[in-house]
């Protein structure tokens, strides 16, 4: 009798969802006053893309203080108290939180009345739907991909004498071509053919150019792109499809997250210099072993110069359990590799971001 009650209190409340104290103070909170785009679009596409990360955590600390009694009383919840209080305590910031944050976010219209939040809706609730991943190797570019939340922005951080600055929003109007790396499809990807997850980093890598490249109207950085930012499909040997230098991604921004406060920025970055060649399988990030001219049930990664060594490095593979047993054993320069979604720029570049951090990619797809 008691869920009864609870789940007919609960229907009341989807009924009304909320769109009041929390809303009224996630909008007129420090963080949105700067970022009045950002937070708008993020709430009308109920904070699913990891561009809104900032957002969300800003938005917890009302949710907490003002819906916290109504967070408890959805479906989940009601069955997992234990758990949502944790999660709502850590603003959902673990996986296993996943099915918490869905609950609170139940509570809410994803909607807002004034014209501004209304057009954010529109860029942030884009028509594209990915296709699902596949088993195996084989997969389309655009499994790996999310619309995109974000509007167009400004310079707000410049980068020494690079020319190049960091902006509050996109440096390049979307318009319908803008797709975010989705980075759990990523990590399922590599998780089932290496058995690792995906690490975030940064790296110095002086093939690319150290001052800043003018691309559409933005002066953008030089970096060494990763094949499915170019929107390459994979074949069925974990190896980009038509991928060259005429190929490579001219519009592309990196998603940095600020270490102090979380607040993200949108670094405009161009391919000319350099790109990866040892992102197999698939080209979806750094992984140490080449992706160029492998064969299905013949792989043979190559040592990059006597850089890269272990049991499944200058010798012909014929399994993918092989590979999956031999990467653990893999080392760069002597030290063990990981699967890295990589930014990699000059130097020049690179040592004004050591306040930031990698949280993802935007590309454009032309």
């Amino acid at each position: 009798m008691r869920s009864l009650i609870v789940l007919a209190l609960f229907a009341v409340v989807l009924a009304t969802q909320i769109k009041g104290t929390t809303y009224k103070s996630f909008i007129a909170s420090t963080y949105c006053k700067k970022n009045q785009s950002i937070c708008s679009a993020c709430y009308n596409a109920k904070f699913e893309s990891s561009t809104c990360s900032a957002a969300f955590i800003n938005f917890v600390t009302f949710a907490k203080k003002a819906d916290n009694k109504m967070f408890m009383l959805t479906p989940y919840c009601f069955k997992n108290k234990d758990l949502c209080t944790k999660c709502m305590n850590m603003s959902f910031l673990k996986t296993t939180c996943t099915k918490a944050k869905a609950a609170l976010l139940t509570l809410y219209a994803g909607a807002s009345e004034s014209k501004a939040t209304t057009a954010a809706s529109n860029t942030a609730t884009s028509s594209f739907k990915a296709p699902a991943l596949k088993e195996g190797l084989a997969q389309q570019a655009m499994a790996f991909f999310k619309p995109v939340s974000v509007k167009k922005g400004k310079a707000v951080v410049s980068l020494g004498t690079t020319g190049i600055s960091l902006y509050d929003g996109l440096p390049w109007e979307p318009a319908g071509k803008a797709y975010e790396l989705d980075n759990d499809k990523l990590n399922k990807y590599e998780d089932n053919i290496l058995a690792q997850k995906v690490h975030f980093s940064m790296a110095a890598d002086n093939h690319c150019s150290a001052k800043g490249i003018k691309y559409d109207g933005v002066v953008a950085s030089d970096f060494a792109a990763l094949p499915i930012l170019a929107f390459r499909d994979i074949n069925d040997a974990g190896v980009p499809i038509d991928w060259s230098t005429s190929k490579r991604p001219r519009k592309v921004v990196a998603i940095l997250k600020k270490k102090a406060d979380g607040k993200l920025f949108y670094l405009p970055c161009t391919c000319v210099g350099d790109a990866k060649g040892h992102a197999w399988p698939g080209g979806l990030a750094q992984t140490f072993l080449s992706s160029d001219k492998q064969k299905k049930n013949a792989w043979k990664f190559n040592s990059d110069r006597g850089t890269i060594t272990g049991p499944i490095i200058g010798k012909t593979v014929s399994s993918l359990k092989d590979i999956r047993n031999g990467y653990s054993k893999v080392k760069y320069l002597k030290s063990k590799v990981s699967v890295q979604l990589n930014l990699e720029l000059n130097s020049a570049v690179k040592k004004h971001l050591k306040d930031y951090t990698l949280a993802g990619f935007i590309s454009w797809k032309e």
